[in-house]
């Protein structure tokens, strides 16, 4: 599937672009309505445990009728992590229709806690990642995302940790 993008008004951010083309993909691919799950990824990484990742939500998500949403996201945190976002193709309406708003001072991050709240508060389940992200690539400030296997271990202990108080209410729900 190929999209071309028109130009815009040059103080939209990149955060439109993305909502332009996940507009074109509801739109027109018919495996996005027929997919049980999606599965959005910053475009200059790698998810190397995508796979590891996607059936653990899946097994979290198996009978929920509403929908789900999934990310390392706080949604009361608009400058947290939004590089990978799980959901299902339901949510992508309450992400979409933040377009309008998205700015260089509101970026995707901001939109995307603003979808997930309206989701959650309409039904859906959001479910935070049971692991942590293991990523190849360059970061947005040129950093390396690579790590070591040590590093690795080290935040999925993190992570762990976080899925704790997640569950103990001490993170916010959504």
């Amino acid at each position: 599937m190929t999209y071309y993008s028109a130009p815009t008004v040059p103080d939209r951010s990149r955060s439109y672009k993305e909502m332009e083309i996940l507009e074109y993909v509801i739109e027109k691919s018919q495996k996005m309505k027929e997919a049980e799950m999606v599965v959005k990824i910053t475009g200059r990484l790698q998810l190397l445990n995508v796979k590891k990742l996607v059936e653990s939500i899946g097994r979290k998500v198996k009978n929920e009728a509403v929908g789900f949403v999934s990310a390392y996201k706080h949604s009361y945190k608009p400058w947290s992590d939004c590089k990978f976002i799980f959901f299902s193709p339901n949510f992508l309406p309450y992400l979409t229709m933040q377009k309008e708003k998205t700015f260089a001072t509101y970026p995707f991050e901001w939109a995307t806690g603003d979808a997930i709240r309206a989701a959650v508060a309409a039904g859906f389940k959001f479910v935070y990642p049971p692991y942590w992200d293991r990523v190849h690539g360059q970061g947005m400030n040129g950093g390396i995302y690579d790590k070591t296997p040590w590093q690795y271990f080290l935040g999925n202990l993190k992570n762990r940790l976080r899925v704790v108080l997640f569950k103990i209410g001490y993170f916010p729900k959504a």
